[in-house]
């Protein structure tokens, strides 16, 4: 228990706890039979840097692969075929959704995961079919690029 004297002939305080919030305890433990308990935890630094070692973070696209992403998206949407995309990620993956419309399945979902050998792999995949499976995003997305089509004057 930390205390301090406010002044000469004051009494000791507590710091950890004010004289109002013990008053408020004890009317909540009688009202609700909870006793609160105080919402401070102190932890050791050194503790809490080495067990966040063992953390894995989450797998995320990069800027780059943004980048490349966006660049396909965008030109579809400019010629009307594509209306949103969504990014979900966790620590096992990662995913790019591409919507038609306003529907709730997307058409198309661009995943970046690790493999079992740590290797990280690109697979487009149309609803559940699987398109496309790649160790680069580049060579993954050149399935989702229109193919040109020869126009006759």
């Amino acid at each position: 228990m930390a205390t301090r004297l406010a002044g000469p002939g004051d009494y000791p305080i507590r710091l950890d706890e004010p004289r109002e919030m013990g008053i408020i305890r004890r009317i909540n433990s009688l009202e609700t039979g909870v006793s609160l308990t105080p919402m401070v935890t102190v932890v050791s630094l050194s503790d809490y840097k080495h067990a966040n070692r063992r953390f894995r973070p989450d797998i995320c696209f990069n800027k780059q692969e943004l980048d490349q992403l966006l660049t396909v998206y965008s030109r579809r949407v400019m010629s009307g075929e594509w209306k949103d995309y969504a990014i979900s990620h966790d620590p096992t993956m990662s995913a790019f959704l591409i919507y038609r419309n306003s529907s709730r399945q997307p058409a198309f979902t661009v995943v970046k995961h690790q493999t079992s050998g740590g290797k990280t792999e690109f697979v487009v995949f149309h609803g559940r079919e699987r398109l496309k499976r790649s160790d680069s995003l580049k060579e993954a997305v050149t399935v989702l690029n229109r193919k040109l089509k020869l126009v006759k004057k």
